[in-house]
């Protein structure tokens, strides 16, 4: 999965949702990116994106979030940009002085069944784009890793290749470096944030375990419980390309 990498300045975590092994072929390259805030990118990193295709964002990051750290690609000329806040349900759970924090697992159906509002609106506006999608929240892992997995489970992924996919996160070691290093200098519990960090194959198989015995797979969820219409569906299944003899 290498060649899915997405090699810029100043970011670590991006790569392509194409390339994924499906079983017939691969999912498609140049339609959706996905990764960390972009906020980091160098002046030449940022061309670099626009010229690769980028027309369409998705932002799943807080408002605070934004506040602390502007998306650079919000006000770029000829660039759609979404602002959808995922974890928004969530957060009116919490009071953010928790000092525990449940499994990410959790948190991730959680979201599935609480934030469907706003995966439905991330899945349209995908399905809704003629250009290539970054689809991004701040490291690129957790709200970013529920839609990916949506988008390349619909286009055929298989488990083992979604698995993979989401574990990837855990060699971005400079952003991961950096992130531990803004929670120290915020005076966070340690404990508490690493435990959020990691991005083990074993907490998307449990996501997706619930998808299969709940929903019936990824297709019944999106069909079924967003009860997205067809036309979306047909947009969000493009073929996939065969992979080479």
């Amino acid at each position: 999965m290498t060649d899915r990498i997405v090699h810029l300045e100043g970011i670590f975590n991006y790569r392509d949702l194409g390339g994924l092994e499906t079983d017939h072929g691969t999912t498609t390259f140049k339609t959706v990116l996905r990764g960390e805030s972009p906020h980091n990118l160098s002046p030449s990193a940022l061309e670099q994106l626009l010229e690769m295709g980028v027309k369409t964002v998705i932002d799943l990051r807080s408002e605070a979030e934004i506040l602390e750290h502007p998306n650079p690609l919000a006000s770029q000329a000829g660039v759609s940009y979404h602002h959808i806040p995922l974890f928004a349900v969530l957060q009116q759970f919490s009071s953010g002085q928790e000092k525990t924090f449940p499994p990410l697992e959790m948190v991730y159906i959680g979201a599935l069944e609480l934030c469907q509002d706003a995966i439905r609106q991330a899945l349209t506006v995908v399905a809704n784009s003629s250009h290539t999608t970054l689809l991004h929240c701040v490291a690129g892992k957790d709200r970013t890793g529920i839609i990916s997995m949506l988008l390349a489970g619909l286009q055929g992924a298989t488990r083992a290749a979604l698995l993979s996919d989401y574990a990837l996160t855990e060699q971005a070691q400079p952003l991961l470096e950096r992130l531990r290093q803004d929670a120290l200098e915020k005076g966070y519990d340690m404990t508490l944030f690493l435990s959020i960090l990691s991005a083990k194959p074993e907490t998307m198989q449990t996501v997706l375990d619930h998808l299969e015995q709940k929903h019936g797979g990824i297709l019944g969820y999106v069909q079924n419980t967003l009860k997205l219409e067809p036309v979306i569906l047909g947009l969000l299944l493009p073929q996939v390309q065969t992979a080479a003899r």
